[in-house]
C-alpha cells in the first residue's frame, strides 16, 4: 500500500493602511503564503514543494503557484509556476488572465496564456468568453481554444446556460462542441439537465446527463447528496436512456470546540459489471481543529479503491494554517 505524507504550512497576513489626516480607511491588502512539502514511500517520484501566494488590493487580485523539485545542487529549484490575475474592470465586468511558465535549467519562460472576461448584464444575463493561447516552437502565439458561455434566468427558479467550445480544425478556429444546461431549484433540491449538441445543432436534442443535488441541514452541520444520471455508461457506451452512474455524499459537522469533521464518499458504476449497481471508489475524511486563536490544524485522509476491492489509504495530509495581522 502506498502512503503519501504531506505537510502543509500556511501563513496568512492581513496588511491594512489608513489615509493620513482622514477617517477613511484604504482597502486592505491581503497576502497569504502556503508552503507544501510532500514525501512519498514506495513511489519513485521525488518529493516536491509547492509555494502559493495571494495578494489583493484596489480591485486587483494576484495568485501565484510555484512547483519546486529537489535540485542536484541541493535545496529546491522551480520547475513550473502559474500566475493568475483577476481585475474588477467595472461594476459589471471581471477580467481574469492566467499565465503559465516553465522553469527548466533556471530559465523562466511563458508558454500559455488564458484570458477570460465575465460580464453581468441587465435582467440577470451573464456572459463568459475564455481564450487560450500557446507559444509554438517558433516563438509565435496561436489561439488554441475559445469557450463562450451565455446564461439567463428564464424563471425565478430556472437558469439556462449555453456553452460553445471552439477548437482548431484544419488550421481554423471552428465550433467543435455545444452544451446546454438547465438548472432548476425546488426547495433544497437543485437539478441540472445537460444536453450535448453537435457543433451545428438545429432543433431539439435529448437530455444526455442529469445531476441532482440535495442539501439537508443537520443538528451540527449539513449533508449534501449528489446523483449523476447519464446516457453514457462506462464499458457500455451510449445507452440511450439515463442511468445512475455516480453518487456523491458529503457530510459536515461542527463540534462545540469549533472543530469540524467532513466525510466525502463517492460511488461509481463498476466498468467490469455496469449493471451490478454502484460501488464505493473513494473516501475522504478531514478533521480540522483550532490551535489557538489564529491557528488551525487539519488532517486529511484519502482512501481509494484498489484491485482487491478495498478502500486503501493512499494519502495523508497534515496542515497547519496560521493567520496574523500587521
Amino acid at each position: 500500500m502506498n502512503r503519501v505524507a504531506q505537510i502543509l504550512l500556511t501563513g496568512v497576513g492581513l496588511l491594512g493602511g489608513f489615509m493620513c489626516g482622514t477617517g477613511r480607511a484604504q482597502d486592505q491588502a491581503r497576502t497569504s503564503r502556503t508552503v507544501a512539502e510532500s514525501s512519498e514511500t514506495n513511489v519513485e517520484n521525488s518529493p516536491a514543494r509547492i509555494i502559493e501566494t495571494r495578494s489583493r488590493e484596489d480591485g486587483r487580485t494576484v495568485e501565484t503557484r510555484v512547483v519546486e523539485a529537489p535540485s542536484i545542487n541541493g535545496g529546491y529549484a522551480p520547475i513550473s509556476d502559474t500566475e493568475r490575475e483577476t481585475i474588477q474592470v467595472d461594476a459589471n465586468t471581471v477580467r481574469i488572465v492566467e499565465r503559465r511558465f516553465s522553469s527548466w535549467a533556471g530559465q523562466r519562460e511563458l508558454f500559455q496564456v488564458s484570458e477570460e472576461e465575465r460580464r453581468t448584464e441587465p435582467g440577470g444575463r451573464e456572459s463568459v468568453t475564455r481564450t487560450i493561447s500557446t507559444k509554438n516552437a517558433g516563438g509565435y502565439w496561436n489561439v488554441q481554444e475559445r469557450d463562450i458561455e451565455e446564461s439567463v434566468s428564464t424563471a425565478p427558479d430556472t437558469r439556462v446556460t449555453a456553452k460553445t467550445m471552439l477548437g482548431i480544425v484544419a488550421g481554423d478556429l471552428v465550433p467543435i462542441q455545444q452544451l446546454e444546461e438547465t438548472e432548476q431549484r425546488k426547495g433544497n433540491l437543485v437539478e441540472v439537465q445537460r444536453r450535448l449538441l453537435p457543433a451545428k445543432a438545429i432543433g431539439y436534442a435529448p437530455v444526455s446527463e442529469v445531476q441532482q443535488t440535495v442539501v439537508t441541514p443537520t443538528r451540527d452541520g449539513e449533508i449534501t447528496q449528489e446523483k449523476t444520471y447519464s446516457t453514457y455508461v462506462p464499458a457500455v457506451g451510449s445507452y440511450g436512456e439515463l442511468q445512475l452512474v455516480q453518487q456523491r455524499e458529503v457530510s459536515t459537522a461542527t463540534a462545540p470546540d469549533r472543530s469540524t469533521r467532513t466525510e466525502e464518499k463517492v460511488q461509481q458504476v463498476n466498468p467490469g459489471n455496469p449493471w451490478d449497481g454502484l460501488r464505493a471508489t473513494s473516501l475522504l475524511i478531514e478533521v480540522s481543529r483550532p490551535a489557538g486563536s489564529l491557528r488551525t490544524e487539519t488532517r486529511e485522509e484519502t482512501r481509494s479503491l484498489d484491485v482487491n476491492g478495498d478502500l486503501t489509504l493512499v494519502r495523508v495530509t497534515d496542515s497547519l494554517e496560521t493567520k496574523g495581522t500587521h
